[in-house]
């Protein structure tokens, strides 16, 4: 087997060399090869582990076969392959700085560094560390490094995501000349959206002031004036119930005034504004404002009269029954309170009708008539699930007006029998679980007008009619502090 290639030549002094010029010169000329096919082989057969590679810590090129091939000549290229990295020096590191002369140790030392060598020569050379993979054999600057294959892979991806951005603009750009129109007759088919938005609050005056510059405009839209007009009007009002709580009365006067302008002004140029209950209802309270007592009830008189079914109409009724009943029109009070009673009874203004409609009949001399009116309203404020409410339950509206049904059934009973029409209304009213009170109330308006007898009969009227309620003793301690006031001793026993 002739030696391996690369592996350098022994010493063989100068004799040896001057034979060897010699053959050179009289042999015959070999083909030229190029160095790099040779070093190419050399390496190519080190890294695949071919057989002619090196593969123990053996130096190539030593022993007889390798010295009789140097004598013979026959080694092509030697001359280059002496500069060739042999197989035994292990794997060249590129881009590091050369170590320097190794000077083997003495000791453990040594010897680890000399086992070291020892097994790098015994491995095939690989590639660098920086080569991306042993691929294809390359000399010097044709070696590749990693890092240029990173810079060629971060180059690729910023291309990708450059012709990324660029198509996507392109499909953008192409989508909006798709959506514009083409030609002006389509442009004239378009619509602008429209969207709603809140409505800012404003300084009132300041708003009012821009509703009246519309109003100015003429040929402005029927609807949109009616709606500026209604804005107007409301905020009049509403600047004349601000200086009515004030109690700057003029002030109120004025804004109260212009608000019925605008009303009014509503009211002419439409008819048939279907908000027409609402602006008869703010109107009537514009003029309550400014006085207008007779104007105010006359536009509350339309209203009921057009209007039944609306929202307004059980206030409306409630505010002429309290019209009728200042101005001692006891009657048509009566009627306006019943008209809102004949409304559901969770309006606001059932209780109070309620209440109102007593009196009303009251002052009319209608004692049995009131006496059930003021009855029946107890029953909605006394009575909860069949059980008497406690006076703690009771809020402070509550607690006033059933105190003052009371205070007006105990006058009517008073004026009459007594106790006996008290039980006499019982009777046609029907059973209560406030029946005390009626007794207790009777008794203390006998009390308070000095007749002490006659309220401690009142208070034993019920002990006798109610023995076993537990209301009787109480009343009956009473009984006993009314003769006691009265000096009635020998009754006191």
């Amino acid at each position: 087997m002739g030696r391996a290639r690369g592996a350098r030549a022994p010493h063989r002094g100068a004799a040896g060399r001057t034979a060897a010029r010699g053959a050179r010169r009289t042999a015959p000329a070999a083909p030229r090869q190029p160095a790099l096919g040779t070093r190419l082989r050399v390496q190519a057969a080190a890294l695949e582990g071919a057989p002619g590679a090196p593969r123990n810590g053996r130096r190539a090129g030593a022993g007889p076969r390798a010295a009789r091939a140097r004598r013979r000549g026959g080694h092509r290229g030697a001359a280059v392959d002496r500069r060739i990295r042999g197989a035994g020096r292990g794997t060249g590191r590129p881009h590091e700085r050369p170590a320097a002369p190794h000077r083997p140790g003495r000791g453990r030392a040594g010897a680890r560094a000399r086992e070291r060598r020892r097994r790098r020569a015994r491995g095939a050379e690989g590639p660098a560390r920086e080569l991306r993979d042993a691929g294809a054999v390359r000399a010097r600057r044709a070696l590749r490094q990693r890092r240029r294959g990173r810079r060629r892979a971060v180059s690729r991806r910023v291309a990708l995501a450059v012709l990324a951005c660029l198509a996507v603009a392109h499909a953008a750009e192409a989508g909006r000349k798709s959506k514009e129109p083409a030609t002006l007759a389509e442009l004239a088919k378009r619509t602008a959206p429209v969207t709603g938005s809140p409505i800012v609050d404003a300084v009132p005056a300041q708003a009012a002031q821009g509703y009246e510059a519309f109003l100015a405009i003429e040929g402005a839209d029927p609807a949109l004036r009616a709606q500026a007009l209604r804005r107007l009007g409301d905020l009049r009002l509403a600047e004349a119930d601000a200086g009515a709580a004030a109690g700057d009365e003029v002030t109120a006067a004025g804004d109260a005034a212009r608000a019925i302008e605008a009303y009014q002004r509503l009211l002419a140029e439409q008819p048939d504004y279907a908000g027409t209950d609402a602006v008869l209802y703010q109107l009537a309270r514009a003029r309550e404002i400014t006085g207008d007592a007779a104007g105010a009830m006359a536009t509350l008189d339309r209203l009921v009269a057009s209007h039944s079914g609306s929202a307004h109409y059980a206030e409306a009724q409630f505010r002429r029954g309290e019209s009728f009943f200042s101005a001692q029109r006891y009657a048509d009070a009566e009627r306006a309170y019943g008209a809102v009673l004949a409304q559901d009874r969770d309006t606001a203004f059932h209780q109070q009708s309620r209440y109102k409609l007593g009196w009303s009949l009251f002052k009319q001399s209608r004692d049995e008539e009131s006496s059930a009116a003021f009855l029946q309203l107890l029953d909605e404020v006394l009575v909860a699930d069949g059980r008497l409410r406690s006076v703690a339950s009771l809020s402070r509206p509550e607690q006033e007006i059933s105190d003052d049904a009371l205070r007006a059934l105990a006058i009517t009973f008073a004026a009459a029998e007594g106790p006996a029409t008290l039980q006499l209304a019982v009777a046609r009213h029907g059973a209560t679980v406030y029946e005390s009170r009626l007794y207790q109330a009777l008794g203390d308006l006998y009390v308070e007008k000095e007749r002490y007898q006659d309220g401690a009969e009142a208070y034993r009227a019920f002990a006798r009619a109610r023995p076993m309620d537990r209301e009787a003793p109480p009343l009956l301690v009473r009984a006993t502090e009314a003769y006691a006031k009265g000096g009635f001793t020998s009754l006191v026993l």
